[in-house]
């Protein structure tokens, strides 16, 4: 992995402290419809961040309610920081009256090319009027720059309708004529190569972690994820229970609550199933056995998670917090 300077360090510690520490009350404040990132890296353009930010966004079980805003004006603003600039570049979607944004954090990829980085957003459009055609958009940024490209894709109907770009090389590589021919032909075969099926264009978080999504991950590449997606909190609520930091532990679990959990106790998630049983029984009798299977305890609330299992998995936390902290 790529050595960062201690400038950089420095940089990514500040950001690790401010996300680890919120206050009690900041899930009150938050905007669910609205998802950030950042993303930082080290190239020839010195120590660079680049700060993500979209709003009226319409994740697939990032919100709970996610056609509520359609009409709304959706954009993304992207803010480019390192020892040359400090600027900023926004897109908003023409026909929002009929569609929104969606973005994710880890569908973001990033490509060298003499020894500068390029960087390939893609964002998604969440609408109800979605046919056998599909569009995808990507913002690009590379030597200081922004390309926007539009695509579509022909699917066939079923959910798992595999899908095929509609475009000619040619035509494509005309829109991007502010990358190097390297950098295109990688862009095309990306495309061709990732976005196959209908869920691929219609997202949600457990879609990238497909193999084929892994291949093109940069490990030279700091990803700090700031939206409250609801893996991250309960990946961060894993960690604090295991370091007992039950303040913090409870912090998360509220957050959790006050976005995902209606008052019967039920996770709801708009774009994921989840059980209509709250597992409240299972779940203490197997929090009260923590002083002998506390670790296999805590292995099973993990599993859910990456099973996409929240319902299971916030009841089981839950009991565990509430039966163990001090």
């Amino acid at each position: 992995m790529q050595k960062f300077s201690s400038r950089n360090r420095s940089k990514i510690a500040s950001l690790l402290f401010w996300i680890a520490c919120p206050l009690l009350s900041f899930a009150q404040s938050l905007n669910q419809d609205e998802v950030t990132a950042v993303k930082m890296w080290l190239d020839e353009d010195g120590d660079s961040s680049l700060y993500i930010k979209v709003s009226a966004a319409c994740n697939n079980y990032d919100s709970k309610r996610a056609f509520d805003y359609v009409g709304l004006p959706s954009s993304i603003s992207l803010k480019l920081k390192n020892d040359l600039v400090d600027t900023t570049f926004v897109y908003e979607h023409p026909r929002f009256e009929s569609s929104m944004l969606m973005f994710y954090s880890e569908s973001v990829w990033f490509k060298n090319f003499e020894w500068k980085q390029a960087i390939f957003i893609p964002l998604f459009y969440c609408s109800q009027k979605h046919g056998a055609t599909m569009p995808l958009s990507y913002l690009i940024l590379f030597d200081q720059r922004m390309t926007v490209v539009h695509l579509t894709f022909q699917c066939k109907p079923e959910v798992w309708g595999s899908c095929k770009p509609v475009f000619k090389k040619r035509a494509l590589k005309a829109q991007l004529t502010q990358l190097p021919a390297d950098l295109q032909e990688d862009f095309v075969q990306y495309v061709e190569k990732t976005y196959t099926t209908r869920e691929d264009l219609y997202p949600n978080h457990m879609t990238f972690k497909q193999k084929k999504y892994k291949d093109w991950n940069l490990a030279s590449v700091v990803s700090l994820v700031e939206a409250s997606y609801p893996h991250e909190l309960l990946h961060r609520l894993h960690t604090f229970i295991e370091d007992q930091k039950w303040d913090l532990a409870l912090a998360y679990l509220n957050e959790f609550e006050y976005l995902y959990v209606n008052a019967e106790g039920i996770v709801e998630i708009a774009g994921f199933r989840t059980s209509k049983q709250t597992y409240k029984e299972q779940a203490n009798t197997m929090a009260e056995r923590m002083s002998t299977q506390a670790e296999l305890v805590m292995q099973q609330a993990d599993q859910y998670v990456e099973q996409g299992d929240f319902q299971r998995a916030y009841s089981l936390y839950k009991a565990i917090v509430e039966t163990t902290k001090p």
